[in-house]
């Protein structure tokens, strides 16, 4: 090869390497950022209902509204100031006009709360008004919604509350703590914390159909439906149930699995490391993470968020 060929080579191969970086750096520019928001106390519940993201801050006693997309806040409701019965806050269930709020607060020395150990309560989207009914012994703690009710869980009780009045029309009480509830449409399904198990519950009786083995988890239950499945978290990774048969039918490997949403689509989950998205059976890392941070995540469509106890964060997740 010339001089003069060698350098028109070389000069080829720098102008390509140029327009590779160039290409590089304006796909990186063009990403979008995604939000995080600091709060001066943990997220306590999450919700996301037609393009807005509620966020229950319990040691504030504070809910707030905001844009699911960007962050922005929409609304502030100071839940004590709209109702004296009600202080703190709790996990949070989306379902048509309302917000539903299990919290399990227990005021001692203050009249207008009595001897109540929290309450269930439910903000109308439209008008931001807050109602609650108040609840005695167990605390209530986790709450979901369904075609058959409202439903809360605390400690060793379920209740099932009515979707119209807020009140609590029927209980099951179990020999070991209860954690996160699923409601598909012939079935509640609960947590049995601590034994590693799911229970299944006929929703008109609230009788005993099974109990499955799915595992234990250290972070906490979380349990996701999905289609004619109820998925479930675990230390060794996410289990899949049979809402029909109550059949373990999946098991995916994803160590330290302590939260599980379902976006419409595809399943997310928190688990060591990071935040990972579940197609078939591969999970995909979308999250960097410290291997101990723990927390809320909730996902609808392309809108994923992500609470961090540990700083006292918030923030979306990148879908792509």
């Amino acid at each position: 090869m010339t001089v003069e060929k060698h350098h028109k080579a070389r000069l080829f191969r720098l102008t390509l390497s140029s327009l590779v970086a160039l290409s590089a750096t304006v796909a990186t520019a063009a990403a979008p950022k995604q939000p995080v928001l600091s709060f001066s106390s943990p997220v306590s519940g999450l919700a996301i209902e037609r393009g807005s993201l509620w966020v229950s801050i319990a040691g504030d006693s504070l809910m707030l509204r905001l844009d699911a997309r960007t962050g922005r806040r929409l609304a502030r409701i100071e839940v004590h100031r709209a109702d004296a019965r009600a202080f703190g806050g709790g996990s949070l269930a989306a379902a048509g006009n309302r917000i539903w709020i299990a919290a399990p607060v227990h005021v001692v020395g203050d009249p207008t709360v009595g001897d109540a150990s929290g309450w269930i309560g439910w903000i109308d989207r439209r008008t931001l008004r807050l109602k609650l009914v108040q609840v005695h012994r167990d605390r209530p703690a986790r709450v979901a919604v369904g075609r058959s009710g409202v439903w809360v869980s605390g400690l060793r009780t379920l209740r099932r509350v009515d979707l119209v009045t807020g009140k609590v029309r029927r209980s099951f009480r179990a020999s070991h703590y209860l954690g996160a509830v699923a409601v598909t449409r012939g079935s509640v399904w609960v947590a049995w914390s601590n034994t590693g198990r799911v229970l299944q519950l006929d929703p008109r009786t609230l009788k005993l159909r099974a109990s499955i083995l799915v595992g234990y988890s250290s972070a906490g239950s979380s349990l996701a439906v999905a289609g004619g499945r109820v998925w479930a978290g675990t230390d060794r990774g996410l289990v899949a149930i049979d809402s029909s048969s109550a059949k373990v039918v999946s098991r995916i490997p994803l160590p330290g699995a302590g939260n599980v949403a379902f976006d419409g689509s595809q399943l997310w989950a928190l688990a060591n490391g990071g935040v990972y998205s579940i197609r078939g059976r591969t999970a995909t890392k979308r999250l960097a993470l410290d291997p101990q941070a723990f927390g809320l995540l909730v996902a609808v469509g392309r809108d994923v968020w992500l609470s961090d106890e540990g700083t006292n964060s918030l923030r979306r997740v990148a879908t792509r």
